[in-house]
């Protein structure tokens, strides 16, 4: 899971289960903004979440093709919720490691 802060569009927090995903630290996620992730590896993909995301709309198991922090390729289901915190809108996100199920299929 990982929030974003709508206004600026930069990650603002990440749990242990989206770096365990990743690989990544959270020093590295935390303050960036979604279009710097080292984690996306389709633009297109990336920007087509970020238009959702803008648009306030919420996204239920969209694949998105990430790679980890050694480069290795994973198959992923991404959500997202919308909700304000204070007066800051923000945006809750989930990813669903689907990779080893896709390889079995």
């Amino acid at each position: 899971m990982k929030i974003i802060n709508m206004t600026e569009m930069r990650l603002v927090n990440v749990n242990q289960s989206y770096l365990a995903i990743t690989g990544l630290d959270a020093g590295d996620l935390i303050g960036q903004p979604m279009d710097k992730l080292p984690i996306f590896c389709d633009q297109e993909k990336r920007e087509q979440l970020q238009q959702f995301l803008q648009a306030r709309q919420p996204i239920l198991d969209m694949e998105m093709p990430i790679k980890s922090a050694s480069g290795e390729p994973l198959a992923t289901l991404l959500s997202a919720e919308h909700f304000t915190l204070g007066e800051t809108p923000r945006a809750l996100i989930t990813l669903q490691n689907i990779t080893e199920r896709l390889n079995l299929e």
